[in-house]
């Protein structure tokens, strides 16, 4: 479970620093952009991302040590918000054949959130 716990630290902060990254330099986004979209709709997605990716992947590391009753079902919670992005950038990349990178990331993503999920069994 320490693992788990670990990698759920991890991916709070990646994942803010991330966000931290693309609002101080407008250079990094094009890479993650969609289309012809302009580059600032990556933004539609921070607070989702902060609040269930972010905030959910802490909240859970910190619960599942303490063996909180609600810890695993937050875990799933993430679980679900990961896989919707996941899926929401695989669309975007069907639909507009950009956003590769971004799929990418959130494919790391799922697997490793997924595999928190079945490490925090332990």
């Amino acid at each position: 479970m320490r693992l788990a716990v670990a990698y759920l630290w991890l991916q709070a902060v990646l994942v803010a620093a991330w966000w931290l990254a693309l609002w101080l330099w407008p250079a990094l986004r094009p890479p993650f952009t969609i289309g012809d979209w302009p580059p600032s709709t990556l933004f539609a997605f921070a607070l989702p991302d902060l609040v269930a990716i972010v905030g959910g992947s802490a909240l859970a590391a910190h619960a599942l040590p303490r063996r909180r009753a609600w810890a695993r079902p937050l875990l799933w919670s993430v679980a679900g918000a990961v896989s919707y992005a996941t899926l929401w950038c695989g669309g975007a990349l069907l639909a507009t054949g950009s956003g590769w990178l971004s799929l990418a990331l959130m494919l790391g993503s799922t697997a490793g959130t997924a595999w928190a999920l079945g490490a925090s069994r332990a």
